[in-house]
């Protein structure tokens, strides 16, 4: 047993690091790959029930990503503390950071739940600006999914602290687990194969039960003597947020904002797109500009895998006192990274309709030989209409892909390089750049150049803030001030 903990100790602080990299980041791609999965099975059931219904979820996919802005600052602080706690092999105190930060996920969980339970048909009507249509079946998928956030962000949490301390094989058991009860649960919540449908809002019970699944395996892996884990020794016991679970939210607060900033950016960008078009094409705007953020979302998974592995390295290694080390991992990330998307950038350009159209199918739900002449002809001017509003949310989202996706390599870099500099603990910087390029200058330039060009202006400006925070990430994380920032942190820790 000492030595299986030796061997994974140094594949994080000593060998070589590009595939030690490789290897501790696969099983967290394949992990978060199971979001993709998610997203995807959710947006196949959800696709049959018409282009109101995929508005509904994917913008309040916007509205999760806002709230788990809060989780991510919990996770960015305790992964500071417990990876460097684990580098410097100090036990006790990575497993009371561990304990902090389940206390301090559940607090959150609780305030966002509340939020979202009464605020739901505001922050579809006002907030984001949809439909009456949309904003009545958001509030139905919204309102069960505000009593099931303490399972979803526990959940996460217990996968942040095996990755953490190096536990990434456990991290991918969880999200596949629940990934795999997602795919069962949908079909069966959503259109009732075993007892009743529930249309859009199935798909939140599903996620919550699924999830539910991932939260007590979590659990059991936690608990476990393999590895690192055995060190550990956690001890599941409730505690109450204390100074260090101050400083956890401290650390991650700069997170928080930057994060929150990309959720309030589509917000506001989509309430300027939908103004653009006839009253009768903004469903399929919104669907169009959710859907392709999300087919984004999905493939930068191998991106999320290296960005947790970058952190958790640099963390380590600041422990263990290996600043070259930790300085070189963002580098190798990023290389990584860029190659893995000059793959997805050719693939988007060259059949982005082929990547949307498998989302917006018209299923057949009713067997002709029990319908009427009457109910046939009904049903086929409704799945006539279905099909023309699917081929508008095909046609904008085709023009968003090809603008994009030049720009996906620039985009994939800064995305590892703020994830590395975070690790270290170094947060308000790439909360300031993410301030400015996601909010004030890609609105102003939107509003700009959609005066001129329309719905493409908006692509355009998203593309060239994209561009903008890869160059600004690479410059900065070149010049090594973070390192200083993050020995900083060490002291106080």
């Amino acid at each position: 047993m000492a030595s299986s903990r030796a061997q994974e100790t140094n594949s994080i602080v000593d060998g070589p690091l590009a595939p030690s990299m490789v290897k501790f980041a696969f099983p967290l791609s394949v992990a978060m790959a199971t979001n993709a999965v998610y997203i995807m099975t959710d947006m196949y059931w959800v696709g049959g029930l018409g282009v109101a219904s995929v508005a509904a979820v994917l913008s309040a996919s916007i509205l999760t990503m806002l709230s788990f802005s809060l989780q991510l600052g919990v996770q960015t602080g305790s992964t500071a503390y417990i990876s460097r706690f684990v580098g410097a092999e100090k036990w006790t105190q990575a497993r009371h950071a561990s304990l902090q930060s389940l206390s301090l996920s559940l607090c959150v969980a609780l305030f966002v739940g509340s939020l979202y339970w009464l605020f739901g048909e505001w922050l579809f009507g006002v907030a984001l600006g949809q439909s009456e249509q949309v904003t009545a079946l958001g509030v139905d998928y919204l309102t069960p999914l505000a009593l099931g956030m303490p399972v979803m962000f526990l959940q996460s949490q217990l996968a942040t602290i095996l990755q953490a301390v190096g536990a990434a094989q456990k991290t991918t058991a969880i999200y596949l687990i629940s990934a795999l009860a997602n795919i069962v649960l949908d079909p069966i919540l959503i259109e009732g194969w075993v007892g009743p449908a529930f249309g859009v809002a199935g798909a939140a019970y599903a996620t919550i039960l699924s999830r539910f699944l991932g939260l007590l395996l979590g659990y059991v892996l936690l608990k476990s003597k393999s590895g690192l884990l055995e060190q550990l020794q956690f001890k599941f016991s409730l505690t109450l947020p204390d100074r260090q679970s101050y400083d956890m939210f401290k650390i991650g607060i700069p997170r928080i904002i930057q994060f929150a900033f990309v959720p309030i950016s589509r917000i506001l960008l989509i309430r300027l797109a939908v103004s653009l078009v006839l009253e009768s094409d903004r469903d399929a705007v919104s669907a169009a500009f959710t859907l392709c953020l999300r087919l984004e979302f999905i493939s930068f998974m191998p991106i999320f895998g290296l960005s947790r592995a970058s952190q958790v390295f640099i963390g380590q290694n600041l422990g263990a006192q290996k600043i070259a080390r930790a300085r070189r991992t963002g580098w190798v990330a990023a290389g990584l990274s860029a190659s893995y998307l000059v793959l997805v950038m050719g693939l988007y350009l060259s059949v982005p309709g082929e990547l949307i159209e498998p989302f917006m199918k018209v299923r057949q739900k009713t067997s002709q030989s029990l319908e009427s002449p009457a109910d046939r002809v009904e049903r086929d001017l409704v799945e006539a209409k279905q099909t023309t509003e699917n081929e508008k949310v095909v046609a904008y989202g085709v023009d968003y892909m090809r603008t994009v996706s030049w720009v996906l390599v620039l985009w994939g870099v800064s995305f590892i390089l703020n994830a590395s500099v975070n690790g270290a603990g170094d947060t308000v910087f790439p909360a300031i750049i993410t301030g400015v390029t996601l909010l004030p200058a890609r609105f102003f330039l939107a509003w700009l150049l959609s005066d001129r060009y329309g719905l493409q202006g908006i692509w355009y400006a998203i593309a060239i803030t994209m561009a903008l925070a890869g160059l600004v990430y690479i410059a900065y994380y070149q010049s090594g001030r973070w390192i200083r920032v993050a020995q900083e942190r060490m002291k106080a820790v």
